[in-house]
Parts: structure tokens; C-alpha cells; sequence
């Protein structure tokens, strides 16, 4: 029998999800509570770049931290409106695959990918620096903390360059029909996702992508399960265990 999946992403952004679940009777029922939105700091871009003019950061290991697939496009198009190409140089870290796999697409030569967490890539540049290094975090501006905190609790110096940012769109009513789950993509889908439903989500399992989403959802009150890992494939093969 066919299943409806509920996710709180626009149609774009499921269409990896839909790759991994092919030949599976599961239909992905796109539910975006947030929109995508470009953002250009120009006080950042100008920090960073007197920063790199001055030669300092030459001295250490020089890293860009990306943490969404999201970042990768507006970073490369802001690399070049910029005239930063000495970015282009730096090595790159990604928060799993699918953001791996992103910042591929766009040219960027990735050195690591982590665990689909920032906690864990974190820890993975941990284990290898053996001295400071110097982070360039391309983000969104409501960004999650643990990545950047965790080196700079280390003694690196990470500078944050926020070049996209996720706004809320209208509440909107769930699509008519059955759903026999909902994954929730970040802790402010699922807060906006269960205030457009007045505090009343449907009955079934709620799935949540990765530990910090699931810890929001939790303390909203609710149970949830998590796929072994917060990457698409991993997802795909919980959704076909339901």
C-alpha cells in the first residue's frame, strides 16, 4: 500500500529524498514552513577581506565550514562578486553528503565530509589540528552554534560569513489526506510546523532528521524517532521501515 510522507521542505529541496526512495510506494508530500532568501553582508565580506589582505590568517591552516547545501551556490557567487577567489583555496568541510555533494556541484574541491552533524565534524577537525587553524563559516544567519563553538572553545578563530537566510512563510493548512508520517527538517520547522497546526499535529509517527531537531521537538512535548544518521539515504531507509 502507498504511503504519504509529510516533510516540512519545499518540493525542491525533497527531490534527493525521492532519489534514494525510488521503487518505494512512498509519496513525499512537500510542507514548507520556511523560505529560502539570499543574504549579502557586506560588513562581514569587508571584515574577512581586510583580515586575508592583512596576511594573518596565512599563517594557519585555513578552512571553510559549510553546514547546509544551502550555502554553497550564494558563497561561490559571492566569492565572485567579492573578488575573494583566495577563498577558493581554502580547504573545505562539509556537514554531511548531501551538503558535500552540494558544494561539489558548485566547483569547491571538499577535504572533509562529516557525520551529518556539526557536533561531529567538529570533533573530526579537532582530531586532526594540531595547532590553530583559521575558519571561515559560510552559514545562514539564524545558524545552529555547536560547530563554530566547539572549534573556538578549542583555540581556533572561526569568523562567521552568513550568506542565506531561512524566513518564515505564511501558516498554511496541511495538505488534504492521509499522512502516515512527518519528518520535521530543522528545530524551526517544528516549532512553526506545529504552530500553523495550533499545537495539534496528527496522529502519526514524527520523524526527526538529526538529534538537535529531535531534542526542539521533544521539548515542545512531543515523541519523535531519528534515522540511524541525519543524511538523506538514512532517512530514505527509515521511511521504508515504516
Amino acid at each position: 500500500m502507498s504511503r504519504r510522507v509529510l516533510i516540512t521542505r519545499c518540493a525542491e529541496d525533497c527531490v534527493e529524498l525521492e532519489k534514494f526512495l525510488a521503487g518505494a510506494e512512498i509519496s513525499i508530500v512537500p510542507y514548507p514552513v520556511l523560505r529560502f532568501e539570499v543574504l549579502e553582508s557586506t560588513k562581514s565580506w569587508k571584515n574577512l577581506l581586510a583580515l586575508l589582505s592583512e596576511g594573518r590568517a596565512e599563517e594557519q591552516e585555513q578552512w571553510l565550514l559549510l553546514a547546509s547545501p544551502r550555502a554553497a551556490r550564494p558563497l561561490v557567487e559571492q566569492i565572485s562578486g567579492f573578488g575573494a577567489a583566495k577563498l577558493l583555496d581554502f580547504k573545505l568541510a562539509a556537514v554531511g553528503k548531501t551538503t558535500a555533494r552540494a558544494a561539489q556541484q558548485q566547483g569547491f574541491r571538499v577535504s572533509l565530509t562529516g557525520e551529518g552533524t556539526g557536533a561531529a565534524l567538529a570533533a573530526e577537525l579537532l582530531a586532526r589540528m594540531d595547532r590553530p587553524a583559521f575558519f571561515v563559516f559560510a552559514c545562514g544567519e539564524d545558524h545552529r552554534k555547536e560547530l563554530p563553538e566547539t572549534l573556538m572553545q578549542a583555540g581556533h578563530e572561526v569568523m562567521l560569513l552568513p550568506v542565506y537566510r531561512m524566513l518564515r512563510l505564511p501558516p498554511a493548512p496541511l495538505p488534504e489526506g492521509r499522512m502516515d508520517a512527518v519528518v520535521l527538517t530543522s528545530p524551526r520547522s517544528a516549532r512553526y510546523y506545529l504552530e500553523n497546526l495550533e499545537g495539534q499535529p496528527p496522529q502519526c509517527p514524527h520523524i526527526a532528521l538529526g538529534p538537535t531537531t529531535a531534542s526542539a521537538w521533544r521539548r515542545l512535548g512531543f515523541e519523535c524517532s531519528i534515522p540511524p544518521r541525519p543524511e538523506m539515504d538514512s532517512l530514505a531507509e527509515a521511511l521504508r521501515e515504516l
